[in-house]
């Protein structure tokens, strides 16, 4: 006879329930891998994020730049000729007759004649010398004198005197090595600026450098003037009429050398022509 299974009879714990319940687990465990459960020990695949990338700035090396708001200058008028009324020559010095300056060797350096010039002579830190020509005596005129620097930087100085009465009055021209020029008025050993440190198209640092110096006075108006171009005008009322010289300075321990040449002193024709403003 054959025998009969009761599957549902089985007891629990028999050999047959062991291996059917084997075989229904395997079961289980192929339905979940198809139906897609995950189990605990199943890694997770995140969806991979592509990176979007950071727009690039493009660098521009020559930027356009704002337009500037046009300055509309003023009608300039024309210049009128500062020198128009120079007259006739009265003395041209070219510094062959060696009794007209004054010169000597001093603590300072030394103020010498050499060929057809005046030299001063600087050795001494911070030192500076002087030499005046006493004569003529000058009013309203027109002078120019040519100044060339040898040895000659920073602050050191050097340029002009005029309408001078003493050593310690006098109205004094300033030219120093870092091109600028000033105007000043001494009087009584006491230094006034007229017009402070300025600029010029004319002026450069340094030495070698020559120019040709010029001053212009007329009752309190003076006018300043570097290769015949005009600088600027200044009015003071201290000293009308004086002799004319010449002077170098150091600022600071460096020696300084400056050659003055071909003095040329004119009168005065008519009145002064005040200068017209230039933007």
């Amino acid at each position: 006879m054959r025998q009969r299974y009761n599957w549902v009879a089985m007891k629990p714990g028999s050999l047959d329930s062991f291996i059917i319940s084997g075989i229904l687990g395997l079961i289980l465990l192929m339905l979940a891998g198809c139906s897609g459960f995950i189990t605990e020990n199943s890694p997770i695949d995140l969806p991979t994020q592509t990176p979007t990338s950071l727009p690039t700035s493009t660098t521009v090396w020559f930027p356009p730049t704002e337009t500037p708001t046009l300055f509309i200058a003023p009608t300039v008028q024309p210049t009128p000729n500062l020198l128009s009324d120079i007259g006739e020559l009265i003395l041209s010095d070219n510094f062959s007759d060696k009794t007209s300056w004054q010169v000597g060797e001093k603590p300072d350096g030394s103020v010498e004649y050499s060929t057809n010039r005046l030299t001063i002579a600087i050795q001494k830190p911070q030192g500076n010398l002087y030499s005046f020509r006493p004569s003529p005596i000058l009013q309203n005129s027109f002078f120019e004198i040519t100044t060339s620097t040898s040895l000659c930087r920073g602050n050191d100085t050097y340029g002009l005197l005029f309408r001078s009465s003493s050593i310690q009055d006098f109205y004094r021209l300033l030219i120093n090595c870092n091109g600028l020029m000033r105007l000043e008025r001494v009087r009584n050993g006491v230094v006034n600026v007229l017009v402070d440190w300025t600029i010029s198209s004319q002026l450069s640092a340094g030495a070698p450098l020559t120019l040709r110096l010029g001053v212009w006075t007329s009752g309190n108006t003076i006018r300043v003037f570097i290769n015949r171009v005009f600088q600027f005008e200044a009015t003071d009322g201290a000293f009308s009429s004086g002799g004319l010289g010449v002077f170098a300075r150091s600022a600071g321990e460096t020696a300084v050398t400056v050659n003055f040449s071909n003095l040329q002193v004119y009168n005065l024709t008519s009145t002064a022509i005040s200068p017209t403003v230039t933007p």
